[in-house]
């Protein structure tokens, strides 16, 4: 993440939201909550840093992730009635996006 400003904010939300959900009797819940916020942040602080989302994305990948997920939690929220599942299987998505894709980690670079 870009400054120390910048990590206080971050975690700071994050201890706020994870706090506000223990009280509420809903930690798995306040957890899952606090690992997105993290990922968005961290998702934020590349993009300033580098002009990009991650540096395995092109244009056109980003736009496709981003359609898709943006899909995939608008119908778990609105016609399943589970976020949680859906914003489950958008990091699944983004992972699986990144890993996959021409620059990612998974190509065989030997030869």
């Amino acid at each position: 993440m870009s400054s120390p400003i910048w990590h206080a904010v971050v975690w700071s939300t994050i201890a706020l939201v994870f706090a506000y959900s223990v009280v509420a009797g809903h930690p798995l819940v306040g957890g899952s909550l606090a690992a997105g916020i993290y990922l968005i942040a961290w998702l934020l602080a590349e993009r300033a840093l580098t002009g990009r989302i991650a540096a395995a994305f092109s244009a056109r990948r980003a736009a496709v992730t981003g359609g898709l997920v943006v899909v995939v939690v608008a119908y778990s929220a609105v016609l399943a009635g589970q976020i949680l599942l859906g914003v489950i299987t958008a990091c699944a998505i983004f992972v699986t996006a990144v890993l996959t894709s021409p620059t990612g980690p998974l190509v065989d670079r030997t030869g």
